[in-house]
């Protein structure tokens, strides 16, 4: 008796019952119907396992401006990865998750749903994912620049010291981290900061800030001093901007509440 089985077939439309097509008896004829059934049970068994979740620090595509604004701050690029987390295909999760794991050290990652979010993608997002580097399996991987306008690599789908020595190739090819936007990651403090500008405060509205580069997130204002506003993105995560790199109704917004803070510390004074 002899098995036929490849086991990238799902890359290739496979199915159980073009597995039991693919299983074959001696030089001819084909095995019993329910020894056949009982592979494709066997084969379903396996499959139903292979659903994958990506991890909380890689960004949905819905959040996409959001993933780009954390990219221009930090300096770094995106990586799409283009790929489905259903799937009964075992490989397929793990060239996504690992591709997930070594470019989030990198870059900004942000994970596109195959099946379903293929009009959502900015045309340029597209036209880089139907690049023949790429290949025709997923999960098919582009490293771009924040603005999703420039590619810096692709990483098509690979197993294993493949797929590695492929993402190392990418990595190399990045950048050297340096924030375009003003945008920056919230330093330590410093034991002899001066006052602050604006006071700390944990109830104001989440409004869109923007920077002069065209950088927009999503944050509620939590304090201004030295020059810098920091803010408090919708995840929870704290990102810090320098006032002069905002646009003028930003800035204007920021007058209006130094202006109530210096209000309410003449009336508390007196």
């Amino acid at each position: 008796m002899m098995f036929l089985l490849d086991l990238e077939t799902e890359h290739q439309g496979f199915t159980p019952v073009k597995f039991v097509q693919k299983i074959k008896l001696g030089k001819g004829g084909f095995v019993n119907k329910t020894f056949g059934l009982c592979i494709c049970l066997l084969v379903i068994a396996v499959e139903a396992t292979a659903d994958f979740t990506m991890p909380k620090k890689v960004y949905r595509l819905d959040r996409l401006e959001q993933a780009k604004a954390d990219a221009e701050s930090r300096g770094r690029p995106i990586s799409i990865i283009y790929t489905q987390e259903k799937t009964s295909c075992g490989l397929t999760a793990g060239a996504s998750l690992n591709a997930a794991d070594k470019l989030s050290k990198r870059t900004v990652v942000v994970y596109a749903e195959c099946n379903a979010e293929w009009e959502k993608l900015p045309p340029d997002v597209k036209q880089a994912l139907r690049a023949p580097e790429l290949g025709r399996y997923v999960p098919k991987t582009v490293i771009m620049d924040a603005a999703l306008t420039n590619v810096i690599a692709y990483v098509p789908y690979a197993r294993g010291a493949e797929q590695e020595k492929l993402i190392k190739e990418a990595i190399r090819k990045i950048p050297k981290a340096t924030p375009k936007s003003g945008l920056a990651r919230l330093p330590p403090p410093r034991p002899s900061a001066p006052l602050f500008s604006i006071p700390p405060a944990d109830d104001r509205e989440v409004r869109t800030w923007q920077s002069r580069a065209g950088a927009t997130v999503e944050a509620a204002l939590v304090h201004e001093r030295s020059g810098r506003v920091v803010l408090k993105m919708q995840d929870g995560n704290m990102t810090d901007i320098l006032v002069v790199n905002l646009t003028k109704e930003n800035r204007d917004y920021l007058q209006k509440i130094r202006d109530e803070s210096s209000d309410e510390e003449q009336e508390t004074e007196q």
